[in-house]
């Protein structure tokens, strides 16, 4: 998938930021493309502490873990890393359900779920494990992305519901986009 369009980062901002404002973010785990979501986020959130890593392939592992190595992200098996990351607040991944089976993308939520009060998942909004994610609180759609926030914090999930009926109207305000 390429990266996600400015509508859905502009949504993922308001949204955390709000979220942030509520709540806090202690520490933030920043998961595939490539450390995006910290360089274009991490303004947003104040004093959140930030983890990156990233997961690549055979055919081109020496020469991903050396651009990773140089922007100070971690290397690691994104399905194997949630036991090795307790206490994080807020999980985000981009670029990474689209590389999973099904199976192994809802195990991987499910695992993220279990140490963390959010996950956020942008992906191909056509992905069938889009609209199937365990804690799956709300979505926001746009030019084939999809936003997807989880949660099985009842207190998350309650200051959620009304910031997502309010954020899009935002978005398509500030972008000029139906």
């Amino acid at each position: 998938m390429p990266a996600a369009p400015d509508h859905a980062l502009l949504y993922t901002a308001l949204m955390l930021r709000k979220l942030h404002e509520l709540r806090g973010f202690g520490r933030v785990l920043d998961a595939g493309a490539e450390g995006r979501y910290r360089a274009v986020l991490a303004d947003h959130l104040p004093g959140a502490a930030w983890v990156g890593i990233e997961t690549a392939w055979a055919p081109v592992l020496d020469e991903f873990r050396l651009r990773q190595t140089e922007r100070g992200l971690g290397f690691t098996d994104i399905r194997i890393a949630a036991a090795r990351f307790a206490g994080v607040d807020l999980v985000l991944f981009e670029d990474v359900f689209e590389h999973l089976e099904l199976a192994d993308a809802l195990a991987l939520a499910d695992a993220w779920l279990e140490r963390s009060s959010l996950v956020l998942v942008a992906m191909a909004a056509a992905l069938p494990v889009a609209t199937t994610l365990p804690g799956l609180c709300c979505r926001f759609v746009h030019g084939g992305t999809a936003v997807a926030l989880l949660s099985t914090d009842p207190g998350r999930v309650r200051q959620i519901g009304p910031l997502h009926g309010l954020i899009p109207g935002i978005v398509q305000r500030l972008t000029g986009a139906s």
